[in-house]
């Protein structure tokens, strides 16, 4: 398996003898089209599978079943675990993945903490998994406290007023400061566990909790009403707040002011966060993408050279590895709520950017050709139509709103022509 070659660390130690400039630049290696010169010139012995579980990859009706977008994807699975670390990510990702396959019937708060446990698991050395069921497990605390203390004989509404003020107000969950405090671009205000410990986050996390906390109400049957939707505000330092849907609440004053969100959209909200904290370059408070600085860092071959390194100011937890995975995982549930939309799209663009930076030239090219793909196809007049309103109509099932789909176009055509360059100057220079 040639695409598999790890041509980085080995290829000079297995071509041994032979001359070392027939192995100069193993990065831009055509490897479809050119193995069999590569198998004349030197020896090399394929060396192990790179370790590489994480990766998003466009699949094939041979490998994934027919092809239903243009987007479509799967979790390519690890053919050898590199470590503890990576199997306890791996569990946790299908753990992820689970969830999102219920639907709207997922538990929020397990899915969010799932997510939690992956990050954790690669970006530290911890000889344990993330206690995903201790945390979860305060919920049902809660859940419990509730049963006690609420009164009987309420109405429905007067119930779920009751439940708001007992989340907020007792139990004293707390909405992070704005982002002058610097508390908005915070992780530990949107990973769960963290959420659950310091009862502090943003008002995405905040949504979620609410939201499963009614559901387990629900399912406990301590509550009498069925049905309810969870709004994030439009100010991120107000209070999620939950209605019923059966009418009886009334008209809400604040109506105009509240974005009404499914669980999808509360798990891509946190992960857009996640991915904003992590980005290794500048994005403008004023612009929902960074793909124009991450694409403009690997023009410039200076910039492409130490863009692992790079921590902006007001960026202390910059992390491609961490962005990369919050994009992953973002791309999943677009792709769930619309996979021919213009928020997976999105996610397809950025993703295929940071294959780039991370070295990983085929997957990230692969990724960028399929975004222009898309953006040829006849329907996009449609969805661009569609989209001019998506702060008003939740285009394609998401809260905040992107840069039009063609933003990037020229950008993006002008980064592939960059990649494709320079791969056919390193063959012929063999």
């Amino acid at each position: 398996d040639y695409r598999a070659l790890d041509l980085k660390h080995s290829a000079l130690q297995n071509a041994r003898n032979k001359p070392s400039y027939l192995v100069r630049d193993y990065r831009a290696l055509d490897l479809k089209r050119m193995v069999g010169m590569v198998n004349r010139v030197t020896s090399i012995t394929p060396a192990p599978l790179r370790r590489q579980y994480r990766c998003i990859v466009r699949a094939t009706s041979d490998d994934a079943g027919p092809v239903v977008s243009a987007f479509d994807i799967f979790l390519q699975q690890q053919a050898v675990p590199k470590g503890f670390n990576d199997r306890m990510a791996k569990s946790a990702r299908e753990s992820f993945v689970a969830q999102l396959t219920l639907g709207n019937q997922m538990d929020l708060v397990t899915a969010a903490l799932h997510m939690a446990a992956e990050d954790e698991a690669m970006k530290s050395n911890a000889h344990a998994l993330l206690p995903v069921e201790t945390f979860s497990a305060r919920l049902d605390t809660m859940v419990s406290e509730i049963r006690e203390q609420m009164p009987f004989g309420l109405s429905p509404q007067e119930q779920l007023d009751w439940v708001h003020r007992y989340l907020f107000d007792t139990w004293g969950l707390k909405i992070a400061k704005g982002m002058t405090q610097g508390e908005q671009f915070s992780p530990y205000r949107v990973y769960m566990h963290h959420v659950l410990t310091q009862r502090c986050g943003t008002s995405a996390a905040a949504a979620v909790i609410l939201h499963t906390l009614l559901s387990r109400l629900i399912k406990a049957g301590i509550v009498s009403f069925k049905e309810y939707k969870v709004g994030l505000p439009i100010s991120n330092i107000a209070r999620p707040i939950a209605v019923l849907t059966d009418g009886s609440a009334g008209p809400l004053k604040c109506a105009g002011m509240i974005r009404w969100v499914t669980p999808y959209q509360l798990l891509a909200e946190m992960l857009g966060q996640l991915k904003r904290f992590f980005w290794n370059w500048e994005w403008s408070t004023s612009s929902t993408s960074g793909f124009d600085s991450c694409a403009q860092a690997l023009l410039n071959e200076s910039a492409a050279k130490v863009s692992e390194a790079i921590q902006p100011n007001n960026r202390p937890f910059a992390s491609m590895e961490l962005s990369m995975l919050a994009t992953e995982r973002k791309a999943l549930i677009t792709r769930a709520i619309d996979p021919q939309g213009c928020y997976h799209a999105a996610q397809i663009r950025d993703l295929g950017v940071l294959l780039l930076h991370a070295g990983r030239f085929a997957e990230g090219i692969s990724l960028l050709e399929s975004y222009q793909e898309w953006l040829a196809t006849p329907s996009l007049a449609a969805i661009s139509g569609e989209h001019e309103h998506a702060e008003e109509t939740g285009c394609c099932g998401m809260t905040e709103r992107e840069e039009a789909p063609g933003s990037f176009a020229v950008l993006v055509a002008e980064l592939l022509h960059y990649e494709r360059r320079k791969g056919l100057e390193a063959a012929f220079s063999l």
